[in-house]
């Protein structure tokens, strides 16, 4: 035992000696030590785009972020809670669809960008992506790198041979102004032997946006548009103007670039999951479908982002579509980022938010590179005038940029909408196809926000008997 502590103690006679022959600077007297933040950036993602930001961000510093990636949103808010929940410091830079973001704020895991930067900086960007990146003080919290603002999407060829007409702004008149006009226009194209939309979830979109789902008494309530939606639904519906294509679906893609079969319900119902393979548009089943008949579809409801698939769908049609406003303007997508609350990093966290949301030469490489429309105004503003050919020359960045203005993200209730369309949407379905009555599919919804959400349930729901 004696021999033990003799060796124990020698060792740390040692360590003393070797601590004290080391070179150290201590700060000057008064001052606290700097904390140098060396560490490599985190950020948790479901999608690949913010990796090439954070690729170029490397080249252009020296910087690189550690990324990892989650299978999708839901998985990414269980990390979330899981992590931030914890206080923890693991992550530094945080991701969000807008409908995420209020969770975030009310959480506390994000921190304030006006620590960094003057709020003045944010008005180079559009505003409805600012708003829905502030919390319920106006605090700004997140920005984005893209502005979504949608219309619809539509055939010039066919508006000219049905309306007369193929300019933008005639056509929301004669066609998109509202359901009545959409539903009057719907019945003179089948006349023509041609389908308004696809499906009734166009109208949707129309539906979701620059509106609360919360009234001022804190409850959820149905808008008159949303009643306007239901009912054009049924009506559009039970006419047969739509191709009754699901969207997302490979035939719902292939409406873009020409005529698809007239029988696709009953040939998506039997394809056994198919139709989301490219391989379905080849099958014999598919082929068969065109040679029994055709339809072509007028428009499709999509957002900024609808320039991608045209790209790659259009094909012979190319420049032949046009885009206008529907009977409201709409948002649809984007991505959010902001600063962890916990991050040991939140300086060199904001070096690559302010790289990726208020630089112009980032801004504007991602705008030609991915054909996307950003957030930065001045990029915006400096293509205003290009004459995009998928679109016959139409200038598209001066038409989502009078879209965007329109915008009022402050009117969304944010938190609980993805939700509580998703129960509408399903009593609207449920509706069209006389699964159950209108008052049966209204009971349907008001049913999910009792179970779901009950403290948002109003004393007397819209839409129900007393």
């Amino acid at each position: 035992m004696k021999k033990v502590l003799a060796i124990i103690l020698a060792a740390l006679m040692l360590l003393s000696v070797v601590a004290c022959g080391a070179k150290t600077e201590t700060p000057d007297e008064g001052t606290e030590p700097a904390v140098e933040e060396t560490k490599n950036l985190t950020m948790w993602l479901w999608t690949t785009d913010l990796e090439q930001y954070a690729q170029r961000w490397e080249e252009a510093t020296g910087n690189h972020i550690d990324i990892t990636y989650v299978q999708d949103t839901n998985d990414l808010l269980t990390k979330y809670q899981t992590s931030l929940g914890a206080q923890s410091s693991e992550l530094d830079i945080i991701v969000g669809e807008a409908n995420m973001l209020k969770q975030y704020f009310e959480a506390g895991w994000v921190a304030s960008l006006e620590d960094f930067a003057d709020k003045s900086e944010f008005n180079k960007i559009i505003d409805y992506v600012v708003d829905a990146g502030s919390d319920d003080d106006g605090v700004v919290r997140c920005l984005g790198y893209q502005a979504t603002p949608g219309g619809v999407w539509y055939r010039a060829d066919i508006a000219e041979k049905v309306f007369g007409t193929d300019d933008p702004a005639e056509i929301h008149e004669k066609v998109f102004k509202d359901y009545p006009t959409m539903i009057e226009a719907a019945k003179t194209l089948l006349d023509a032997g041609y389908c308004i939309f696809n499906g009734t979830d166009d109208l949707g979109m129309f539906a979701s946006n620059n509106q609360s789902w919360i009234g001022k008494d804190g409850k959820v309530h149905i808008s008159e548009r949303r009643f306007g939606y239901l009912d054009a639904a049924k009506e559009l519906y039970e006419t047969g103007a739509l191709s009754f294509n699901n969207r997302w679906t490979s035939t719902w893609y292939a409406s873009m670039g020409g005529p698809i079969p007239k029988s696709i319900s009953s040939l998506l119902a039997n394809a056994g999951g198919a139709e989301w393979s490219e391989d379905f548009l080849e099958s014999d089943e598919y082929k068969a479908g065109l040679e029994e008949g055709t339809v072509e579809v007028f428009g499709i409801a999509l957002p900024t982002w609808g320039m991608i698939f045209m790209n790659s769908y259009a094909k012979d049609l190319a420049g032949e579509w046009r885009v206008t406003e529907g009977p409201c303007p709409y948002v649809n997508g984007g991505s959010w980022l902001g600063i962890s609350e916990f991050s040991e990093n939140k300086e060199k966290a904001w070096e690559f938010v302010k790289f990726v949301c208020l630089d112009d030469e980032s801004a504007e490489w991602w705008a030609t590179s991915q054909k996307d429309f950003v957030s930065l105004k001045s990029v915006d503003e400096a293509h205003a005038n290009d004459e995009v050919a998928m679109v016959g020359g139409q200038k598209i960045y001066q038409t989502w940029l009078d879209i965007a203005e329109k915008v009022d993200y402050k009117a969304t209730s944010g938190l609980y909408d993805r939700d509580l369309d998703q129960y509408f949407g399903s009593a609207v379905a449920s509706y069209q196809d006389g699964t159950k009555t209108r008052e049966e599919a209204i009971a349907m919804f008001w049913e999910s926000v009792q179970t779901y959400y009950p403290d948002l349930m109003p004393d007397a729901p819209e839409g129900l008997e007393a």
